[in-house]
């Protein structure tokens, strides 16, 4: 064991007492002597381990923080740029409908419509593709990264834009009848 020699405190004689010990007894006068430092160090060293723990979890839930919002940040970018990409399908669908029920057949405008309406079709098959393939798998109601069905969200995404092309082809008649340029 480690022995550490002192001077007492009261008397000034050499004492010797064991590294750890938090008291031991003089030779000379016969005297207890405390040695408070020693426990204090021992609860000075337990609360820094104590603090490092907790800088340490502080920093992983400040890092899973960070990361969580930048999952949240991918899903609403994902979703803006899926709500505009079906506003383009929904508007040239529309357009080409529009022109297609306004124009007579041998017009040369025809064309336009039917080049409107395919490129609706061919931007809402290939967007389908590209969303559900690049979809973030998070999931905002329990905040965790969840596998995604792949296929069944290329279905789900293929058939709300299928409905929004439909909305838009009957938009745009009914606006054409509106206006009196269709009968």
């Amino acid at each position: 064991m480690d022995m550490v020699v002192i001077n007492c405190p009261f008397c000034g004689g050499e004492m010797q007492r064991r590294n750890n010990d938090y008291h031991a007894y003089c030779t000379y006068c016969g005297r207890e002597v405390c040695f408070d430092e020693i426990k204090e160090e021992a609860q000075l060293a337990s609360y820094r381990e104590k603090l490092v723990e907790l800088q340490y979890s502080n920093s992983a839930l400040i890092n899973h923080r960070q990361q969580e919002e930048n999952l949240r940040q991918q899903l609403r970018s994902w979703i803006k740029k899926r709500n505009i990409c079906f506003a383009v399908i929904t508007l040239l669908n529309a357009l080409g409908f529009s022109i297609i029920c306004a124009v007579d057949e041998k017009s040369d405008l025809m064309g336009l419509g039917v080049t409107s309406v395919l490129a609706a079709w061919t931007t809402l098959l290939t967007s389908s593709i590209i969303f559900s393939s690049t979809y973030p798998s998070y999931n905002y109601l329990t905040g965790r990264n969840e596998p995604v069905n792949r296929l069944g969200l290329f279905f789900k995404l293929f058939g709300a834009g299928l409905g929004l092309c439909a909305l838009g082809a009957f938009g745009g008649i009914i606006l054409l009848l509106a206006l009196g340029v269709v009968k």
